[in-house]
C-alpha cells in the first residue's frame, strides 16, 4: 500500500478547482506537518504559512458552480431572484434578467469576445427554487 506524501497533498491542493477540494487537501497537508513536527513545535503556524504561500502562488479560486445573486451563492431552497447568474460545472456563465410574466431574458458570457451574447428567453414559475432551476438545467 502506498503512503500519501506531503508532496501528493500539495499537488492535490494545487489541482483542486473548488473550495471544498482545497479544504480536503489542506487538511491532509496539516496532518502531514503535524506528524513531522516535534511535540513542542507549532504545526498550525507552519501549516498556515505553507497554505498562505500556496494561495499566493495559485491565486483565488473561481466561483463554484451554482446560482449567484451578486457574489452570493444561493442555496437550493432559495427562490430565483430577479437577476442572477448561473455558473455550470464547465465554466460557462449565463445571466438571467426577469422581464415579467414568469419570463427571464438570458445572456451567455463569451470569454473570447468579452461580451454578453443574447440567447433568448426562458420561463420559470414565480415560485421556482434554485434546486428546481438546477434540475431543469441538468435535463437540457
Amino acid at each position: 500500500m502506498s503512503e500519501t506524501t506531503i508532496d501528493t497533498a500539495i499537488a492535490a491542493w494545487k489541482a483542486a478547482t473548488t473550495k471544498s477540494g482545497r479544504d480536503v487537501a489542506a487538511e491532509a497537508i496539516e496532518q502531514h506537518i503535524a506528524h513531522r513536527t516535534p511535540e513542542d513545535g507549532d504545526y498550525q503556524a507552519a501549516t498556515a504559512e505553507l497554505l498562505a504561500r500556496l494561495e499566493a502562488e495559485a491565486g483565488p479560486l473561481g466561483k463554484e458552480p451554482g446560482v449567484y445573486d451578486d457574489d452570493t451563492l444561493l442555496d437550493g431552497d432559495a427562490r430565483l431572484p430577479h437577476v442572477f447568474v448561473h455558473l455550470d460545472g464547465m465554466g460557462n456563465e449565463a445571466r438571467y434578467w426577469y422581464i415579467g410574466l414568469e419570463t427571464y431574458e438570458v445572456h451567455d458570457y463569451d470569454r473570447d469576445r468579452r461580451a454578453w451574447i443574447g440567447r433568448g428567453t426562458n420561463r420559470y414559475a414565480d415560485d421556482t427554487t434554485v434546486e428546481d432551476f438546477l434540475a431543469l438545467q441538468d435535463v437540457d
